[in-house]
């Protein structure tokens, strides 16, 4: 872990910050022999001191500890909690009760000791008002991928915005160093989402002025124009007030990351991912849906570690798409719907993960 966080640190890819790795056993020292051992005082059934002992430890004594101790901001927007496997579900446990504390939270292969998704998140509204980022992550090959996918599931129908992070990985070091990795390039960061205030890019001058036109350069923060004036819209999650936007997920820019094979270098560059859907208000008629799609993530090296599906309406469903297995890496993907139609006022293009996360560089929608 200090090496992924050093590593991140040199890259300029993280914040600066203090990381705190204390004992999860609460009824032992470091001097104990088996220090790290499960069980303990308290037997199994409440997991000893891997339960509330720890918690108290934690919120009394190890944050107050470092406070007096270390040169450190001192408000829950600054303060962050995540953990592996047991640590996982403690960092779940004791996170999500402790919002007023902890504004970061992450559960990567988190064990049996979570709580019921239901008792972890008793006020889901809440939750959706104060956290800042919820990472949930497990491999696809861990036997304890229940436990991560049913909180998943449950804070999917509650509404809370929330990283579904899945990959290939078993319950070892690999997953847990991956997700690190990713989990700290998103704290203590302000959300790379478009103000409210801003409008949807205008239409592209080389289009007819009465027909619906809108471009997206998916995961951007200021709308772009190509060569041929085409004007692509920076992206934004649908708040209220706007008549299109992603449902929730995650953006990243990547610049001169070595895309090839395309004039729209710049849309490929950036990418929104772990989305379940983008929405849009249109108006009635058939379209034609542009989707644009490309593998930078240097953490894909190989097919069968990105896989996802999306649904387009009225169309066959694009399903099990592997982006490295199709074109291979920093090769644009692009995959054209015409004919789509609309009846309703709505146009909703949706992700559902397979393997990894979902994403996204760029979306067409034009009026036929």
């Amino acid at each position: 872990a200090d090496n992924v966080l050093d590593n991140l640190l040199a890259d300029g890819k993280i914040q600066p910050m203090i990381v705190v790795f204390p004992n999860g056993n609460a009824n032992v020292t470091a001097n104990t022999e088996g220090g790290g051992a499960r069980g303990g005082a308290g037997g199994r059934g409440d997991f000893g001191g891997w339960g509330t002992p720890f918690d108290n430890d934690l919120i009394k004594d190890i944050i107050p500890y470092i406070e007096s101790h270390y040169s450190v901001h001192t408000d829950r927007e600054h303060r962050a909690l995540a953990g592996l496997s047991m640590g996982g579900g403690q960092s779940l446990n004791i996170g999500l009760a402790n919002l007023d504390t902890f504004a970061w939270v992450g559960g990567f292969s988190s064990a049996p000791n979570t709580k019921p998704p239901a008792e972890l998140m008793p006020d889901p509204a809440a939750a959706r008002k104060k956290l800042k980022l919820l990472w949930l992550a497990c491999g696809s090959k861990d036997g304890l991928i229940r436990i991560s996918q049913g909180v998943h599931n449950y804070l999917k129908e509650k509404g809370v915005p929330h990283i579904w992070h899945v990959d290939g990985n078993a319950h070892d070091g690999t997953e847990w160093a991956n997700n690190l990795y990713l989990f700290a390039q998103h704290i203590f960061k302000t959300p790379t989402t478009v103000a409210a205030t801003q409008p949807p890019a205008p239409a592209a001058a080389v289009e007819p002025a009465k027909k619906f036109v809108l471009r997206v350069d998916c995961g951007a923060l200021e709308s772009f124009k190509d060569k041929l004036g085409n004007v692509w819209a920076a992206d934004q999650e649908l708040d209220a007030g706007k008549t299109w936007g992603a449902d929730d997920g995650l953006t990243i820019d990547r610049p001169e990351v070595g895309i090839t094979g395309t004039d729209l270098v710049r849309i490929y560059e950036t990418e929104r991912y772990s989305m379940g859907s983008y929405k849009f208000t249109v108006p009635n008629g058939k379209y034609t849906v542009r989707l644009h799609f490309a593998e930078t993530f240097e953490g894909i090296t190989g097919p069968e570690m990105r896989v996802f599906s999306v649904s387009v309406p009225g169309q066959a469903v694009l399903k099990d798409l592997d982006l490295f297995k199709t074109v291979g890496f920093l090769k644009p993907l692009v995959k054209e719907y015409k004919g789509v139609p609309v009846d309703n006022g709505q146009l909703v293009i949706g992700f559902t993960p397979n393997i990894e996360n979902p994403q996204i560089c760029g979306i067409e929608i034009l009026a036929e």
